[in-house]
């Protein structure tokens, strides 16, 4: 007549995991039907299960962070009955582990193009630990320029009664992608404007240590109450999750050579902790260093001057081919599964191919017709990369 118990020590404020983190609990039920470790992302609301077990008594699930792309998760322990009755706890985590172990990342530059003078690069990168995200280059693959990834920590429980959203607050911390590949983290502090009344105070967002590039919020006249910010005028949440499929810039994102990226915010799957959509952060448009704006859309990144790359997608929004402003064009071609097979340079008609494992999908083989790119990757059950070789022998013609 009750829901399964689950008890453990975890369940409390955010646990920053750098090294495995193990985690023990235990579950008590007379009919109990499963209970499942899930690790949901903040990036995007994805939940991959991580283990299932279908006994009661004592459980123990480990968190490797060299194993996960840093940012913020939730680690949830679902335990359901035979009638259905379900209980669900939480616990959740920053993983901040910059060396990866056992991981193959490949990126390569697909496209350089300059439009109206901004110079813009079009990396393809691909990343054996995140083959479960499905990108615009199909899953395990990423286009860095356009897909920050962006995974905002938890907030708090005080959450607006309206909105059911809860203020981002003084020590918030942000990872993203950066243009160029590389994970990046951001911490929130705030900037008093001088007003003891109101307590007016402007976000700034310090780099981690060795991150060059800036990070900027677009409001910047806030109310501070204790360590919760609230937007001036309005006294709502500040917290760009209100703003989703508004088209408004929320962040900005700026590099040492003074390009700037503009990011707004689109609704991602609906939250099981508070039934809102989560947010998920996308590329609006790209401000040049002279103030030149290029804009991106579903269909090409586009210049003032009409200038523009433009993208043709298939019926699962995957990119089928970039074409330049000189009529430069990369086709890109999927398998059954969805993943990115084949890569052509219609110029050049230079080919390189894909094929992954049969059993975890990751990517096991690269060919180019020409011969310059070889590589075959090998790995263990659990997805750890055991070791790369060479491979000089180039594909047929054809």
């Amino acid at each position: 007549s009750v829901a399964p118990i689950v008890s453990w020590t975890q369940g409390g404020a955010l646990i920053s995991v750098t090294e495995p983190l193990t985690v023990d609990f235990s579950v008590q039920d007379a009919t109990l039907d499963t209970v499942e470790a899930q690790l949901v992302s903040s990036i995007d609301g994805s939940t991959q299960v991580i283990a299932t077990w279908e006994d009661v008594g004592s459980h123990t699930v480990t968190i490797d962070p060299h194993r996960l792309a840093d940012g913020f998760y939730r680690l949830e322990l679902v335990a359901q009955d035979l009638s259905g009755r379900t209980t669900r706890v939480a616990q959740p985590l920053e993983v901040a582990a910059p060396e990866k172990t056992n991981v193959l990342i490949r990126s390569t530059n697909d496209l350089s193009v300059t439009l109206d003078g901004v110079s813009i690069d079009f990396v393809r990168q691909y990343n054996s630990l995140d083959i479960e995200r499905v990108g615009q280059l199909g899953s395990g693959w990423s286009l860095p320029l356009a897909e920050p990834n962006i995974a905002v920590s938890e907030t708090g429980s005080d959450s607006n009664a309206h909105t059911r959203v809860a203020p981002w607050q003084e020590g918030t911390r942000i990872y993203l992608t950066l243009p160029t590949g590389e994970r990046a983290g951001f911490t929130l502090v705030t900037q008093s404007l001088g007003d003891l009344d109101t307590r007016l105070v402007e976000p700034v967002w310090v780099p981690d240590a060795g991150v060059t590039f800036q990070l900027a919020s677009t409001s910047t006249r806030l109310q501070q109450v204790g360590n919760s910010l609230y937007e001036f005028g309005t006294g709502l949440p500040y917290n760009p999750q209100l703003l989703v499929n508004t088209g408004r810039v929320v962040l900005q994102l700026t590099g040492t050579d003074g390009t700037r990226y503009d990011y707004s915010v689109k609704s991602g799957p609906t939250s099981a902790t508070n039934g809102v959509p989560t947010a998920v952060y996308q590329l609006a448009k790209i401000v040049g260093p002279a103030g030149q704006t290029l804009v991106w859309t579903g269909s090409g990144l586009v210049a003032g001057n009409g200038e523009r790359v433009s993208f043709t997608r298939d019926a699962d929004g995957r990119i089928t081919s970039l074409i330049g402003p000189d009529g430069q064009q990369v086709r890109y071609q999927y398998d059954e599964s969805g993943r990115l097979s084949r890569v052509v340079d219609a110029a050049s008609a230079r080919r390189v191919e894909f094929a992954y494992s049969s059993t975890a999908g990751l990517l096991s083989q690269i060919t180019s017709s020409d011969g310059s790119i070889g590589l075959y990757a090998s790995y263990d059950e659990q997805g750890e990369l055991l070791s790369t070789q060479p491979l000089a022998q180039p594909l047929p013609t054809g």
